[in-house]
């Protein structure tokens, strides 16, 4: 990876502090994963390279991301709450 690259992949990888990050890029594509711990199975984005060069494509990504984490917690939580009735 280039040093930019490096950079905007790190940026990704603190963008989801304290949830842990895996991020795979094959040079054109990036397949991001974020596990909450209230979820059995990560939240995975797949997106083009070229999205994350820009400002505004990285912020989207990450909107994206906590958008559907909020959503798979939620839902995991009135799971719990059905199960505990």
């Amino acid at each position: 990876m280039t040093a930019p690259e490096e950079k905007s992949v790190e940026g990704l990888r603190h963008a989801f502090e304290p949830f842990r990050t895996e991020i795979v890029s094959n040079g054109t594509d990036i397949e991001l994963q974020v596990y909450d711990p209230a979820n059995i199975d990560p939240c995975i984005v797949v997106f083009p390279q070229s999205r994350i060069d820009s400002e505004e494509g990285f912020d989207q990504i990450v909107a994206e991301v906590r958008e559907r984490l909020a959503e798979s917690t939620a839902r995991a939580k009135e799971l719990s709450r059905a199960k505990d009735q």
